[in-house]
């Protein structure tokens, strides 16, 4: 089957974070908080790189850098779509676990923020959509923790690859407190925004906790992240 006739098919990713976030404030106002979660992906006939990496924890960046989860690529030679793993490891299951490693949190450590990130290298616009589950955040809202929500496409990366996500610039979008989700994001495909030039969406996910407030809890939070080829119904919307 030839590639563009592939481009036309259903292109799908989606990704399901689930973190499980216990809480404790313990003697002398000491809090501790341990966050561990794991990334699932299903990859379907799309061309591009997914990054991510988590920032706060109370000995350091748990991931250093960008940790490459997987790529995404057509073959010319084989005519299909190739999927391989940080290490390159070509991927025969579209259903990726990744272990995102454990967080701890002090009282003085008390903000962690997760960086996502896909660059879309591929002949295909892509659609960015996201959403976090509004019971998990209620739950966070009631025992004290803020959670926020940031995104932004980012054009003209020359290369097909992320060395760093980079910072927002004042364009990103900042969901409001009440709202947990935004639909239909566009990534151009490669050269649209600029000639043989990538883009790329970031998005964090950051939770604060009062350690002055914030009393014992656990909480199971879910975010749903779905990326797929723009076909004509969505132009015509």
């Amino acid at each position: 089957m030839a590639k563009k006739w592939k481009i036309g098919l259903s292109i799908l990713l989606t990704c399901l974070i689930l973190v499980l976030i216990p809480v404790g404030i313990w003697a002398a106002q000491k809090l501790q908080v341990n966050v561990s979660n794991k990334v699932y992906f299903f990859v379907e006939d799309i061309e591009g790189s997914f990054y991510a990496t988590v920032e706060g924890d109370k000995n350091g960046v748990v991931n250093p850098g960008l940790t490459t989860v997987f790529t995404a690529g057509y073959n010319q030679e084989t005519d299909n779509y190739i999927l391989q793993d940080g290490k390159g490891q070509v991927l025969e299951n579209t259903d990726i676990t990744y272990d995102m490693g454990k967080v701890d949190f002090d009282k003085d450590h008390s903000v962690i923020t997760y960086t996502f990130g896909f660059i879309n290298s591929g002949e295909a616009n892509i659609l960015v959509s996201f959403n976090s589950d509004r019971e998990s955040e209620q739950k966070f809202r009631d025992n004290n923790v803020t959670t926020t929500i940031k995104y932004e496409v980012i054009n003209g990366i020359p290369t097909d690859s992320l060395e760093s996500f980079g910072s927002f610039t004042q364009n990103a979008t900042t969901l409001n407190s009440n709202t947990y989700d935004f639909s239909n994001v566009l990534i151009p495909a490669k050269g649209v925004a600029y000639p043989n030039a990538c883009s790329y969406i970031m998005i964090t996910y950051t939770l604060s906790i009062n350690p002055e407030t914030a009393t014992s809890f656990s909480n199971n939070i879910s975010l749903n992240i779905s990326l797929h080829a723009q076909a004509n119904e969505d132009i015509n919307e």
